[in-house]
């Protein structure tokens, strides 16, 4: 696969740029009456690319290809994922279900659609949580590099994706050891970055940026009129090197999804940005890196405006 993007973003109906995540959401649901399982056609593909990891995998129905494929830019205990095949193109709503457990619920999560090159449609996830509280400290922060929890992921053997009464179930198996490959391959990025990678081991807070709201509402601002009218969208990946002042030094964009005119300032904005830096084991701040996504979504409220 190498380093090709293969996602072109959908049209699904305004405007909105956050710099939030997409968790899977609390609230879990029936399951559908009939599920369709997707058996694997190939070995996991593991793919190192300079500014991003990614691990890949085909399935089949029988007839048909499908594609899945996880990604990440930066040590996160969650990860961007994909869906694609010809039955992707059921399930319309932007809130649909996903399961990655065999005794888990169906809860719900947001998506975008896309479409995948030689696959066809295509369901785009900025970033699927599994991790659950045991690195966290008691005020929520991490006391480690962020990474997957392997035990959690140990416990994913396939993926559902549904709405309604059907579902499609992509038959992983054991996801441990293709998402432990994930962890190793991203924690490799904090040494490419010039950073201190025993350092990020053990500290006792990760940069935090406390004018969020603020710059989400400035890099709204640029999503472009053109793009708009082209019905783009796209799920970014930003990276910023904060120093032990709080300031910027670098900032970074990767495109998850290829767009023709949606063009990002949000770097510039970053120059804006106020940081309180990370602090390392002994309480010190500590130079290190702050990741977000930044998700361009077409809403209904603004289809017309």
């Amino acid at each position: 696969m190498g380093r090709t993007k293969l996602i072109r973003a959908a049209y699904v109906a305004g405007v909105a740029a956050l710099l939030l995540t997409s968790p899977i959401g609390a609230a879990a649901q029936d399951g559908p009456d009939r599920v369709e399982q997707l058996l694997p056609s190939s070995e996991w593909n593991i793919d190192f690319g300079e500014d991003y990891c990614r691990l890949a995998r085909t399935f089949s129905d029988g007839e048909d290809q499908y594609l899945l494929f996880i990604e990440q830019a930066a040590p996160a205990t969650g990860f961007g994922m994909t869906l694609a095949g010809p039955k992707i193109r059921q399930f319309r709503q932007v809130i649909t279900r996903l399961k990655l457990e065999e005794d888990e619920g169906y809860p719900q999560v947001s998506r975008m659609t896309g479409e995948v090159v030689g696959f066809g449609p295509a369901a785009i996830f900025s970033r699927i949580e599994i991790n659950d509280d045991r690195d966290a400290a008691p005020d929520g922060t991490l006391r480690t590099l962020p990474h997957i929890d392997l035990d959690e992921a140990s416990k994913i053997d396939r993926i559902q994706y549904g709405h309604g009464g059907f579902a499609l179930s992509f038959e992983t198996g054991d996801m441990g050891p293709p998402l432990q490959a994930l962890n190793v391959c991203a924690a490799d990025f904090v040494r490419s970055w010039g950073l201190d990678v025993e350092q990020h081991k053990q500290f006792t807070r990760m940069a935090r940026l406390t004018n969020e709201q603020e710059i989400a509402r400035e890099i709204q601002k640029y999503y472009t009129r053109s793009a708009l009218n082209r019905g783009e969208q796209a799920i970014i990946r930003m990276l910023v090197i904060v120093e032990t002042d709080g300031s910027v030094s670098q900032c970074k964009l990767f495109e998850s999804t290829e767009t023709d005119r949606l063009q990002s300032k949000a770097c510039e904005e970053m120059e804006g940005a106020e940081f309180e830096p990370a602090l390392d084991a002994s309480g010190q701040p500590m130079r290190s890196f702050y990741t977000t996504n930044i998700i361009y979504r077409i809403t209904e409220a603004n289809a017309h405006g």
